[in-house]
């Protein structure tokens, strides 16, 4: 697949935050309606190109919110692991992990169970989404 890698990931956010600032034009709005912002969560995969995407962008908003939690969940199903995500696994843990305050990789956790409970937590009203 074209969109494998992760630097290729780290390549696409850099390019379009170059074009757009992605936090101004994305996520400052939604940070602006929060009286006081406690933390940010991210679900991203962990090993393929979204990740490499993913740690950009947690790094760029670890330098415009230095005070605000990070966790970050990075999900990788065993099914879809490539020798290519296998070799590049250790910038993974390490470009999503530093910037975040705590950091999840859950291995062989198939997407759509994560996606499954929280849907059913938001429905029971465990969370609330805005």
């Amino acid at each position: 697949m074209p969109f494998e890698s992760f630097g290729m990931g780290r390549d696409l956010f850099n390019q379009l935050n170059r074009e757009h600032d992605l936090l101004d034009r994305d996520f400052r709005l939604f940070a602006e309606e929060c009286d006081q912002m406690q933390g940010v969560q991210i679900f991203t995969s962990a090993e393929d190109a979204w990740g490499g995407f993913a740690a950009e962008y947690v790094a760029a908003l670890r330098d415009e919110y230095s005070k605000t939690g990070i966790m970050t969940w990075g999900l990788q199903d065993f099914e879809k692991v490539s020798r290519v995500s296998i070799c590049d696994r250790s910038p993974a843990a390490s470009l999503l992990g530093s910037p975040s305050c705590i950091f999840f990789h859950l291995h062989g956790f198939p997407h759509y169970l994560l996606f499954f409970f929280l849907l059913r937590a938001v429905l029971v009203g465990k969370f609330r989404i805005y």
